[in-house]
């Protein structure tokens, strides 16, 4: 039995015949130094416990870095749409429509900054921001410019809903803009939504409030002698009376239901902010009626603000009371420019003036 215990606590057998008083003191001893780790190890546990996880740590860090790189990725983000925006109001300026600026790049932008030597005489690097820089500069400044909003901004009238179908929207004695928003971002050439990015805490209903608008150039005046609309681009050319090309227009050419025609015609009557006639033999809105049903003008009519008509009965070049979707959408046979553009090309035709549709 003293031998047993003798190892157990690792007590040489040489010295097996100690005493038994002096054994039972080293058993004592031995015991008491177990219950001190245990005791010790016992603290350091529930200090762990009470300690934050390392796991936890790990994941709190993850987070953080996450948060970082998602606010590096947006401030990139903004800063390639600004650029991105930058070439379109230098577009504007030189006369190639971007269309609604709204600083997303897209096929068309693309086919419009490889037309800017032609229409300008200008050569320029436009994919380095250099270069548009140096090119916003000759051609009148910055892109983007404070503008006060003021009281004849705010007074309307406006028109809080407009209904979806055509023959609803003969309630309405205006087809008016629904807001202040709406009518200034038409006023600058931009997409209602890029106009509220570039002012995200602006009070577009308060007289007074300064926001960013771009800075688009003046309308072309040069006399335009021939049109070409393209169904393939998505775009009409005008051309001057010596055949030079002077503007380029993103376009809504028709669509599969109903076709823009082919071939060559005239113009034959224009009209500034137009009444718009729907016909009951219409073939892309169900009447419940075999009358016709009369909308009124105004930007948000269905040809919005400008009309070209063409030799062609019933067919024309005019607006649209949806700006950022010109390029986009399709047509019901027409050609579809934003407003801004439809009054532009207005005022440079004639009435016999050629529209080649191809």
């Amino acid at each position: 039995m003293r031998v047993v215990i003798m190892q157990k606590l690792g007590i040489s057998m040489r010295v097996h015949r100690l005493p038994a008083l002096m054994l039972a003191v080293l058993v004592a001893l031995q015991s008491t130094t177990a219950m001190a780790s245990g005791e010790r190890f016992s603290a350091s546990s529930a200090e762990s416990e009470r300690a934050w996880p390392v796991r936890d740590v790990d994941r709190g860090l993850r987070d953080a870095a996450n948060r970082r790189r998602m606010a590096v990725n947006a401030e990139e983000k903004r800063r390639k749409r600004l650029q991105t925006a930058k070439l379109e109001v230098l577009l504007d300026r030189a006369g190639i429509s971007p269309g609604a600026i709204d600083g997303l790049a897209n096929l068309y932008l693309a086919r419009a900054r490889a037309s800017y030597q032609e229409v300008t005489g200008r050569k320029a690097d436009l994919l380095s921001p250099k270069a548009v820089e140096a090119e916003l500069a000759e051609s009148g400044g910055e892109a983007f410019g404070d503008y006060t909003i003021t009281a004849k901004d705010i007074s309307g009238p406006f028109v809080a809903e407009i209904p979806a179908r055509i023959q609803d929207q003969t309630t309405l004695r205006r087809l008016s803009y629904r807001g202040v928003a709406e009518e200034l971002a038409e006023r600058f050439h931009m997409d209602e939504d890029f106009l509220r990015f570039l002012n995200p805490d602006s009070d577009f209903s308060k007289a007074g409030t300064i926001i960013k608008v771009a800075m688009t150039g003046r309308d072309m005046d040069r006399r335009v002698g021939r049109v070409v609309a393209s169904r393939r681009d998505r775009l009409v050319r005008a051309y001057d009376l010596e055949g030079g090309l002077i503007g380029i227009y993103p376009a809504s050419i028709g669509s599969t239901d109903n076709p823009s025609p082919h071939g060559t015609f005239t113009v034959r009557n224009k009209a500034a902010n137009p009444f718009y006639t729907l016909s009951h033999e219409n073939t892309f809105e169900l009447v419940s009626t075999r009358r016709n049903y009369r909308v009124a003008p105004g930007p948000n009519n269905p040809v919005g603000t400008a009309w070209i008509g063409l030799s062609k009965p019933t067919y024309g070049i005019h607006g649209t009371p949806e700006p950022s979707r010109i390029g986009r959408a399709e047509s019901h046979g027409c050609i579809r420019l934003t407003n801004w553009d439809a009054m532009e090309l207005a005022k440079l035709v004639s009435r016999g003036v050629q529209v080649v549709i191809e």
